[in-house]
């Protein structure tokens, strides 16, 4: 009983003892120090440390049967390194490169005696896998940063088919603000035409809403250079060149549709012109 009593006494004279400090340091010319800032909490990934072609089938076989972030949790896994390459990793930075030689050079005789660990062709297909899985599930902006992460890893199929992913998203994105232009919808910005449409009004303090064709013009630029990259590596992929002659022909129409309206506003000032003379 005393012992609680004593603790609400205590209890109770917390936030006076508080205040007190506070005014105190502020007296003294001092102000309380403010906690630190916490920095964001990183998520862990645990290493696939199984067969990296056993763990790649069970995340295709998940992405096939509908358990997209089951795919994408199990692939993220796979881009990890194993404990095999960091050993490796070890062994190389305390041999100062002798068993890179020994152990995993092509030409050395006690190449395969040792797990050379996963590779970053490996991990780089692992973070394509991931990004299909986040797009098949409609997480665009996850697709993008494990795509992007694919295609700096290595130079390969899973760099290559990362661009191609890159390029989807970019065109995607190019071809919903296209089919937003007035000028594509069949409508005008001509106040004078018959097929002209007022904007809808924006309220007090709204910012007016941004050009479509501008938004159309970056995302189609950005997807071709990502289709450029793409070409680089290998001219012939048929489904690149396609992508690329549907940009082109996009930004030659979006360059007529601003060349009318320069016409069209032009127009306009000289028939403002004769009405005021």
């Amino acid at each position: 009983m005393k012992q609680d009593i004593l603790q609400n006494k205590l209890t109770n004279l917390g936030a006076p003892l508080v205040v007190c400090a506070t005014l105190l340091a502020v007296a003294w010319g001092q102000t309380p120090e403010e906690a630190p800032a916490q920095e964001p909490v990183q998520l862990i990934i645990q290493p696939w440390e199984d067969s990296y072609l056993v763990g790649f089938e069970q995340a295709c076989a998940a992405l096939q049967d509908g358990r997209g972030q089951e795919a994408a949790a199990l692939a993220r896994r796979l881009a990890e390194e194993d404990s095999a390459a960091l050993r490796r990793q070890s062994w190389q930075a305390r041999t100062q490169g002798v068993s890179e030689r020994l152990l995993f050079q092509p030409a050395s005789p006690l190449l395969g005696w040792v797990n050379p660990g996963r590779s970053v062709g490996q991990q780089s297909v692992a973070r394509h896998l991931e990004g299909l899985a986040h797009y098949k599930g409609g997480a665009l902006d996850q697709a993008e940063v494990a795509w992007k992460a694919a295609s700096g890893l290595a130079t390969g199929r899973g760099s290559l088919a990362a661009c191609d992913g890159l390029a989807l998203l970019d065109l995607e994105l190019a071809e919903g603000h296209f089919a937003e232009i007035p000028e594509v919808q069949g409508k005008t910005n001509n106040a004078l035409a018959p097929n002209f449409t007022a904007p809808a009004p924006t309220g007090e303090g709204e910012e007016e809403a941004p050009d479509p064709l501008g938004l159309a013009r970056a995302a189609y630029l950005a997807a071709r250079e990502h289709l450029i990259e793409r070409l680089r590596a290998d001219w012939r992929d048929k489904d690149a060149r396609a992508n690329v002659e549907l940009i082109q022909k996009r930004l030659h129409r979006l360059d007529d549709i601003e060349e009318e309206r320069k016409q069209e506003d032009g127009q306009e000032r000289s028939d403002d012109r004769s009405d005021e003379s």
